[in-house]
């Protein structure tokens, strides 16, 4: 499923990374790393990953999803510290 989640999350998100893991196939913990989230804030970076990843959060095949969502050049700098 982590495969199929980070598939369905590159064909909406033009993502530089995203990093999905799991320990149980439901509660997925999701990093993404991508320019598409300049200038959007976290409600709005929030409703592009729920919105590629569609029914699949609605219908229970994820059940639990948490979250970090930077642009590469947060990302730069939260690697640096």
């Amino acid at each position: 499923m982590q495969e199929q989640i980070k598939k369905m999350l590159l064909t909406s998100i033009a993502a530089s990374e995203i990093i999905v893991n799991s320990t149980d196939n439901v509660h997925f913990q999701v990093t993404i790393i991508s320019n598409d989230f300049i200038e959007k804030k976290p409600i709005e970076r929030q409703r592009l990953v729920y919105t590629a990843l569609g029914d699949n959060i609605s219908n229970g095949t994820i059940h639990a999803l948490s979250l970090k969502t930077h642009t590469e050049q947060e990302w730069l700098k939260l690697c640096a510290n």
